[in-house]
């Protein structure tokens, strides 16, 4: 999976959680605790997490947020 990369992601680059889910929103809270300053939206639920997509640095979470891959259409 490609790592959490915030500018993009704010920017409407496509995102994920590590167990696949979609992101539909994400947004910086500026004046917020560090550790909870991004809000995302999946299905109808809101998380929040650290600016580098992580829900805790000290375990992995399936909440953990990464770039999508990007889908490339070949014909041939």
């Amino acid at each position: 999976m490609k790592p959490f990369d915030l500018e993009k992601a704010l920017a409407g680059d496509p995102v994920v959680t590590r167990d696949g889910r979609k992101v539909t929103e994400i947004v910086r809270m500026k004046t917020a605790r560090e550790e909870d300053s991004v809000i995302f939206v999946v299905g109808e639920l809101c998380y929040s997490t650290q600016p580098n997509g992580r829900i805790d640095d000290t375990y992995d979470s399936y909440s953990d947020l990464f770039m999508a891959p990007k889908i490339v259409k070949k014909e041939g």
